[in-house]
């Protein structure tokens, strides 16, 4: 049987670009997101569609890993790996900040994840070993975004290269791929390229190849992380910023 992959966040967007690549390379893929008709739509996407599984939850609700836990046993799945690409930015993410809306993006970006690895690194443990790549942001670098999305991914870094050092000796691979701004349907950029022209074009301006990054272009990176039968990639945060 093929190796299960969750990835989360993954209707559209590098989450679906993610998934996709998995499943080209062998992998059994659960995507997740929160609307099923665009999940169905992802899964429609992916080869060999009987090898992969939906799973329709918000993970930012109080009861979404109890959820998960009745999805894996109710499928009878293992996990050997997640790639948690569920983040981004929040309502009312503007300064003088709010601690509530920290609070919210804290959930959104770094809480989830840990949740999920909480419940899922020691049936890794039991069965061998596991992976787990989380998609962090170059704000956590130099905090030049919306300040809670930036604090957020700050501390996701932290929290990885932390708790890489703790599982190391478990077989547990835990990894961050820091991609540049990326462009697709539906992303931040998209938006301000019909909304604020002026901003978007001279963002782009200043991107050395001229352009944003897409999807595409950063998924092959994650799903190598899973084919390579290597534990040197643990603890690391892998800047994918196209000369940034």
């Amino acid at each position: 049987m093929s190796k299960v992959i969750l990835v989360t966040g993954s209707s559209k967007g590098l989450g679906l670009a993610i998934a996709k690549e998995l499943a080209k390379n062998g992998f059994s893929v659960i995507l997740n997101g929160r609307d099923g008709a665009s999940l169905q739509n992802a899964f429609t996407q992916l080869p060999s569609q009987e090898k992969h599984s939906l799973f329709c939850h918000d993970l930012t609700k109080e009861d979404a890993i109890e959820a998960l836990d009745a999805f894996l046993k109710a499928h009878a799945i293992s996990l050997y790996g997640v790639v948690h690409n569920l983040g981004g930015k929040v309502k009312d993410d503007v300064q003088p900040l709010h601690v509530k809306t920290l609070q919210a993006s804290m959930r959104l970006n770094v809480e989830v994840g840990i949740e999920i690895n909480n419940r899922m690194i020691p049936r890794m443990i039991a069965q061998g070993g596991g992976k787990i790549v989380h998609i962090g942001s170059s704000a956590a670098f130099n905090g030049n975004a919306s300040p809670a999305y930036a604090i957020s991914k700050g501390a996701l870094h932290t929290y990885v290269k932390n708790s890489a050092r703790y599982y190391a000796k478990e077989n547990i691979m835990m990894c961050a791929v820091v991609p540049s701004i990326l462009e697709h349907e539906g992303s931040e950029w998209s938006a301000k390229r019909m909304n604020e022209p002026q901003k978007y074009e001279t963002r782009k301006a200043q991107m050395p190849l001229g352009r944003f990054a897409m999807p595409e272009e950063i998924a092959p990176y994650v799903s190598a992380l899973f084919s390579i039968e290597s534990m040197q990639a643990t603890g690391s945060i892998i800047a994918l910023e196209g000369g940034v």
